[in-house]
């Protein structure tokens, strides 16, 4: 079975999840990962640096001003059968909801989150919190800039990443990610430009 069938069999009823989660592997495009020895370096720059950063280590393949065609439709759909998706809406074409899974590392969730709230194409964040024992950092309810929301949940498993029974998505592209991932806002439009070229 497709990993494209396999989240959106996962998803609740009523939602069309479209999981974005690994498309770099699928495409020919290298997402950059940062591990979390390489994100504590980062942690006494501006975000401003970080985002130097971020896009030195991503190939230049998209960015926000350049014209929508130049993507290209070179990529391929995956060839699964799934039932067709609602149409697309203007903001489903501009933006996308960006689901984190958190798991016991504040620090390094904190400084992504608050890289990430500075990126034009996530309409909302949303941190996944399996964590019974422990209480999700106050600061994430601090962000005035972008939409931040802790979905708490009971069960402690990685497939609640695809449960949006409670909070729902302002969008219908999601792309779900770890706390210790680390994209450029650069490298997240790219992978979701190419997903509205063929939604389905």
């Amino acid at each position: 079975m497709g990993l494209h069938k396999v989240v959106r069999s996962r998803a609740p009823k009523g939602y069309w999840l479209v999981a974005i989660v690994v498309y770099a592997t699928l495409t020919t495009f290298s997402m950059v990962s940062i591990s979390s020895h390489e994100s504590s370096t980062t942690s006494g720059n501006s975000l401003a640096d970080l985002d130097r950063f971020l896009r030195r280590s991503s190939s230049p393949l998209y960015s926000r001003s350049s014209s929508f065609p130049s993507l290209g439709p070179e990529i391929s759909p995956l060839n699964v059968t799934a039932p067709p998706l609602q149409p697309l809406r203007p903001i489903d074409r501009e933006q996308y909801t960006l689901r984190i899974n958190a798991w016991r590392r504040p620090e390094i969730l904190l400084q992504n989150v608050a890289y990430f709230a500075t990126c034009d194409g996530v309409a909302e964040i949303q941190v996944v919190w399996c964590d019974t024992k422990n209480e999700p950092p106050k600061e994430l309810y601090n962000f005035t800039n972008k939409s931040v929301k802790v979905d708490r949940r009971s069960i402690n498993s990685l497939n609640e990443r695809y449960n949006l029974s409670d909070v729902g998505a302002p969008t219908l592209g999601i792309i779900h990610i770890d706390d210790d991932d680390l994209y450029s806002c650069f490298t997240l439009d790219h992978v979701f430009f190419k997903w509205t070229y063929n939604p389905e």
